[in-house]
């Protein structure tokens, strides 16, 4: 079976889902000389194949490679709602530590002030939603050779300095988070550095999250902003805050799939035509975990997204984990205008965003089903090791629906309603 995996490539508010010793370097290899044949130890693998020419070696798919061997993907089991522990309120409030590159902090010896200031408008941001409890603190100030940039500053974390343990009672195995700022001469950022949180840096047993956030001066957070800003943004400061937000909520396991790419045209032909962009969808405006141009600021999470930050405040599962909190079951039920079921209506279900974050635009019909007497189907839920969201419609004596299923919408009904059974209602036009 397919499971999603994630590509650690460098894009703007990428989560990045690894398994890593901090601070762990890699090794190397060799070749051969002259016209000397080229001999390959191993020269064959199960689940992969060598490159004779190169002894480079590809696995399969649903296989990685450790060392010279291919080895099977983690399976990971639907979580289950009931499955996070009771977080004491001790826990709440997670102490972090806050990294400048030296070149920036040795130049403005405010930046520790700044960088505080920054923490305590994520927890603004976090306190939008009722009942909020989750909160961050900085306990430890840290600067790193800005060499180490492309590095993720995780050269200098190898000694522990840069982490801080939590020691959290509910969920002994998880450290806590570093957040490592970056701020370059202006519009100058080292290549292949972005925003982006990594997940599952292993320290001496337990997990660490970091969370990295670079900016050039002329739009950090940690310059004075102009007045063309002002005007443009009615609250500049708190747009631009929205970045931390963004990473750490990936650090608490909020949008793996990096909710952005729900962007997908509608290419199957049928009506109605169910073409759809996040952007323009009310529910997310506000997302910080969506990250759009929101020019009134005013980040807020979602409700989904809040209660997963309250239940999962002490780390107790990543974002790749938290994808398969969701229903074991996904009906579609096909009613009239009245509400009255129909039975022998026509359902198809199209591929809109796979698994790999590639959109397929409803190009490719994925089944077709008839609704039995109480106007019902059931869809293949192969959420998310296949799709991210799909096209459903509907047909029935000339009349048409449709919409939009996604991995958000399965998660919603299960986290906050906590039923193992989705329906999708749709009603004929």
């Amino acid at each position: 079976m397919k499971r999603l995996r994630f590509l650690a490539v460098f894009f703007s508010f990428l989560f990045v889902f690894s398994v890593t010793a901090c601070g762990g370097g890699g090794g190397g290899g060799g070749g051969a000389q002259g016209a000397a044949p080229v001999v390959c130890n191993p020269a064959s693998v199960a689940n992969g194949a060598v490159d004779s020419s190169t002894c480079a070696i590809t696995c399969d798919s649903g296989y990685t490679l450790s060392g010279a061997t291919c080895v099977a993907d983690p399976v990971l089991p639907r979580i289950k709602r009931e499955g996070f522990k009771v977080i004491p309120e001790t826990e709440y409030a997670e102490q972090i530590v806050s990294a400048m590159n030296e070149s920036f902090a040795q130049t403005h010896s405010d930046w520790q002030t700044r960088a505080t200031g920054i923490v305590s408008h994520v927890n603004t941001i976090l306190n939008r939603n009722s009942g909020n409890k989750k909160s961050y603190v900085i306990n430890k100030f840290m600067t790193y050779l800005d060499a180490n940039a492309t590095a993720m500053a995780a050269a200098q974390a190898v000694n522990g300095e840069f982490y801080i343990d939590n020691l959290y009672a509910a969920n002994p195995g998880a450290g806590g988070t570093t957040v490592f700022n970056y701020v370059g001469e202006s519009g100058k950022i080292p290549a292949g550095v972005g925003p982006f949180a990594k997940i599952l840096c292993l320290f001496q047993g337990k997990v660490y999250s970091e969370v990295w956030t670079p900016g050039p001066l002329d739009s950090s957070l940690f310059t004075e902003i102009s007045e063309g800003s002002r005007q443009f943004w009615s609250d500049y400061y708190d747009h631009f805050v929205g970045k931390y937000a963004h990473e750490l909520g990936h650090s608490l396991g909020l949008a793996a799939e990096d909710r952005y790419n729900y962007i997908f045209s509608d290419q199957s032909g049928e009506s109605p035509d169910l073409a759809y962009n996040i952007y323009y969808d009310a529910k997310y405006a506000t997302d910080p975990m969506v990250k759009g141009v929101n020019k009134d600021g005013v980040w807020k999470f979602t409700d989904m997204d809040a209660w997963i930050i309250n239940h999962n405040a002490n780390h107790q599962y990543n974002g790749l984990e938290l994808l398969y909190a969701i229903p074991a079951k996904i009906f579609v039920k096909v009613v009239d205008s009245s509400g009255i079921a129909v039975g022998g209506a026509t359902v198809k279900a199209y591929g809109a965003l796979d698994s790999d974050k590639v959109a397929q635009n409803m190009s490719s019909l994925l089944e077709t089903l008839t609704t039995d007497g109480k106007g019902e189907v059931i869809l293949t839920n192969d959420f998310p090791d296949k799709w991210l969201a799909k096209g459903v419609k509907a047909s029935f004596a000339g009349k048409y629906t449709g919409k939009v299923l996604t991995l958000i919408d399965l998660q919603t009904v299960y986290l906050m309603e906590g039923q193992d059974t989705f329906v999708l209602v749709l009603t004929l036009q």
